[in-house]
């Protein structure tokens, strides 16, 4: 009788011992995380009412041993998330942006989801074009800058709009100021305005006002000005205001750039890349100029270009004749 109590006391101790285990054998049709082999699984359940569950990983990752089994219970997703690697995250995560549209809808994708945007590294930041300057292939109605006279008053214009004003005091001449506030903001962007964005967008407010902020650079025109110093000009205009419009490509810090060739403008489309090809503004990453070696071959200047947000590139070459000035530049 003892022989048979002590056998009775064994089995119960091995039931309770299971019944209270702390990882209980998962029900069937679902896997318990993590998995025995440590690969992350390839499926997990969709979570609220519905009994569907969803791919995490491709068939063909999971043919190639990158995941195993499941699916998850769909409330083991964050803890899930947390265990992958960095290359099984990103893996994962660009699975998830082609799921459909039933799949986005289950809360273990919405987590899952939620998971990969907030790890995901910042979007560069970048210098957002200003739509009616630059080369556009999509306008119909194009303009050039202008710049009226009225007494010593000067106005400057674009698309029917004035832009900027200005007293010339005497001494100075208001022909002189005229011409020379026209070359300057026809050096940032060009002559050629395309009116239909410009007009639109006076009438949206977006990206901005340009009647009120030209360049969308956030100053106001009548505040975002330039002066030049005695040494920079002629001294009759030293101290007045210049717009001080923005050029319609930017240069990063690090680019080697050497100086343009003369009489290099936006205007020039065999030289500058479109602006509406690009949601920002274009860098210049790298301009080299070569000045002829034997007077009779052309001056050169190569550009490569950069979109920021797409890393698509441009190269763009301008000539010269040699009998154009022409500097080396130092290197």
């Amino acid at each position: 009788m003892r022989r048979v109590a002590i056998s009775v006391t064994a089995v119960l101790g091995i039931v309770f011992a299971a019944a209270f285990s702390p990882n209980p054998r998962p029900s069937f049709g679902q896997q318990q995380f993590p998995p025995p082999n440590r690969k992350p699984a390839c499926t997990i359940f969709c979570g609220g009412p519905s009994p569907n569950y969803f791919w995490l990983f491709t068939r063909e990752q999971q043919r190639a041993g990158q995941c195993y089994g499941g699916p998850l219970p769909a409330d083991q997703a964050t803890n899930f998330y947390n265990e992958l690697s960095e290359e099984q995250r990103t893996a994962m995560c660009q699975n998830l942006k082609a799921a459909d549209k039933r799949t986005v809808m289950c809360p273990s994708f919405k987590t899952l989801a939620q998971l990969c945007n907030q790890n995901e590294p910042p979007k560069n930041e970048c210098e957002k074009s200003t739509p009616w300057f630059g080369n556009s292939s999509t306008c119909e109605d194009v303009q050039a800058w202008m710049a009226e006279m009225d007494g010593r008053t000067v106005t400057l214009s674009i698309c029917g709009a004035p832009v900027f004003r200005y007293v010339v005091e005497p001494p100075g001449d208001v022909n002189t100021y005229s011409s020379t506030l026209l070359a300057r903001v026809t050096k940032s962007t060009g002559t050629k305005v395309c009116c239909d964005k410009f007009r639109q967008a006076a009438r949206t407010g977006v990206p901005c006002d340009p009647r009120a902020d030209v360049d969308c650079d956030g100053r106001p025109n009548q505040k975002d000005i330039l002066r030049d110093s005695p040494a920079e000009g002629h001294s009759l205009f030293s101290g007045i205001p210049y717009p001080a419009v923005d050029r319609v490509f930017s240069t990063p810090e690090e680019a080697s750039i050497d100086p343009l060739p003369p009489g290099l403008n936006p205007d020039d489309t065999d030289f500058f890349p479109p602006q509406d090809k690009c949601d920002c503004k274009w860098e210049l990453v790298k301009g080299t100029l070569k000045c002829s070696a034997d007077g009779r071959q052309p001056h050169t200047y190569q550009a490569r270009w950069r979109c920021p947000s797409s890393g698509n590139e441009r190269f763009t070459r301008k000539e010269a004749a040699a009998s154009a000035p022409c500097t080396p530049p130092r290197r």
